[in-house]
């Protein structure tokens, strides 16, 4: 493998990488959902993180949807 495109075709149809996938998905969001937390929204130390998380996970999860073959 030489790039995330030839990976990702040879994984697409594989049950576990789809949970991955979702399983990726779900962690952005739990962590958009923690942007709720009064915590969270005072120290802005955790909001940096719980933001670089989220934009970390938006991206994984771009790059993988698209180096899919067409019509996955």
């Amino acid at each position: 493998m030489d790039n995330l495109k030839d990976a990702i075709a040879g994984l697409h149809d594989r049950p576990d990488f789809e949970f991955l996938v979702k399983h990726l998905s779900d962690m952005k969001d739990g962590y958009i959902g923690d942007l709720t937390s009064t915590a969270s929204v005072e120290n802005p130390q955790i909001l940096a993180h719980i933001a670089g998380c989220i934009s970390v996970l938006d991206n994984l999860i771009r790059e993988i949807n698209d180096a899919r073959p067409t019509g996955s």
